[in-house]
């Protein structure tokens, strides 16, 4: 016969079945439903399921979060070209006043023009949020796919607002200028992790 008596003291009941299925010759993965039966034990690894499912609703939640909605994309192409026109009437400006050995007042504006790769990040922020991942290393299995994404994307949504600005620059009507806003809106668009 088995002691029992160091698992029950000690509250470990889990032990003491164990112990009590190997004196009535049952597998060590057994549990007791009711007293006197025993059923077998399910072997599952939940560990490490979970913590795949953990990654992955942690991915989907920090990339969710990077959506904008149609009317937010909408006021953010609408923004980008109202600064390639205020930056086309300072260009326009400095035809006038270049003649000067300094820079053309209508040029001197620091922080009034926005970068390209600002630009980018702004109408979409998801480029934003994969260079983080990649500058911060929170990337885990999907380098690949957040470096290839980056590339891809951030160069595609460059030449769509090139696109725009050169419209703009050239001179080309409103309704050209109106047709290429919102063509920039509905390429972004359609892509399904921007909206």
């Amino acid at each position: 016969m088995i002691d029992c008596r160091p698992c029950i003291n000690h509250g470990d009941r889990a032990a003491h079945l164990r112990l009590f299925a190997g004196t009535k010759g049952l597998k060590n993965n057994a549990t007791q439903k009711t007293k006197g039966e025993f059923m077998p034990r399910k072997n599952t690894n939940l560990k490490l399921v979970t913590e795949e499912e953990r990654a992955k609703a942690v991915r989907k939640k920090e990339e969710d979060s990077w959506k904008l909605t149609r009317t937010e994309l909408t006021n953010r192409v609408r923004q980008i070209r109202r600064e390639l026109e205020a930056a086309k009437e300072r260009y326009d400006g400095a035809l006038l006043d270049n003649f000067t050995d300094g820079m053309p007042r209508s040029l001197d504006v620091i922080s009034a023009n926005r970068e390209p790769h600002s630009a980018v990040s702004y109408l979409c922020p998801s480029i934003e949020g994969r260079f983080e991942r990649l500058q911060h290393n929170v990337i885990g299995q999907h380098l690949s796919d957040d470096a290839g994404d980056l590339h891809y994307w951030s160069t595609e949504v460059a030449f769509q607002i090139g696109m725009l600005a050169g419209a703009i620059y050239a001179d080309c009507p409103a309704t050209t200028i109106d047709r290429f806003e919102r063509g920039l809106i509905v390429a972004i668009a359609a892509r399904d992790w921007e909206i």
